[in-house]
């Protein structure tokens, strides 16, 4: 998952699309789409179908990618976020702390950093924040947990200028193209990790959090019928 998979998302350039299916959560409607799975993955987003919102229709909320592993499936979500360094850390060590991972706080775990070009990897315990990554060279990480990684870029932001949805729709393709910076959770075993990518989320101020956990959950569980 380093850079969130980027590359293995864009490895869908030109690859039609397999479904699209129409939903509702509190009537804010969107649709997943899924394109024509290649070499054992799924790929699906998440695209707003919200004509009279403009600032939010057509653009991408969440992005799965689905394997197919010797031990089943594996599940990753990712989506753009609005988070500095320190915000993400905060939220990471809150999620720790919540009661049904508290038995994950204070372990230690291996950690991938790249702060300047410089990548190095570290044994950190939780609660965990250190100086450095409030600089503005801290440019991604990657936690490894046991109940699933999770891993995030920072940088300049990119927000998606396609109409996804309607390209979907004319074309039957999905762009290649990912909005940036990412974070992305494993939900393979957990949807605990769920709660990092809604509270960080780049839409938080325009769609309840509840509405958000709701359509990270059918994104990352439900398989798109054809």
């Amino acid at each position: 998952m380093e850079r969130i998979d980027r590359e293995a998302a864009s490895f869908f350039e030109g690859y039609r699309v397999s479904s699209v299916e129409k939903n509702v959560v509190r009537n804010f409607h969107y649709a997943i789409v899924e394109s024509q799975p290649r070499a054992g993955r799924r790929h699906r987003r998440l695209i707003v179908d919200e004509p009279n919102h403009p600032h939010l229709n057509n653009k991408p909320l969440f992005y799965s990618d689905t394997y197919q592993t010797r031990g089943g499936e594996k599940t990753y979500v990712y989506a753009r976020h609005v988070a500095g360094p320190s915000r993400f850390f905060t939220a990471l060590n809150t999620l720790l702390e919540a009661e049904n991972l508290r038995e994950y706080e204070s372990r230690e775990y291996k950690a991938i950093f790249n702060i300047g070009a410089d990548y190095s990897e570290r044994s950190i315990v939780f609660p965990y924040f250190d100086e450095s990554l409030a600089s503005e060279d801290f440019r991604f990480c990657r936690f490894f947990f046991p109940f699933g990684d999770v891993a995030v870029e920072f940088g300049a932001t990119f927000p998606s200028t396609e109409e996804e949805l309607q390209d979907v729709r004319r074309h039957r393709v999905l762009t290649r193209k990912l909005e940036s910076p990412l974070l992305g959770c494993d939900l393979t075993k957990t949807l605990a990790l769920g709660s990092l990518l809604v509270e960080t989320h780049w839409s938080a101020e325009h769609i309840s959090s509840s509405v958000l956990q709701s359509m990270l959950e059918e994104v990352a569980r439900a398989a798109v019928a054809v």
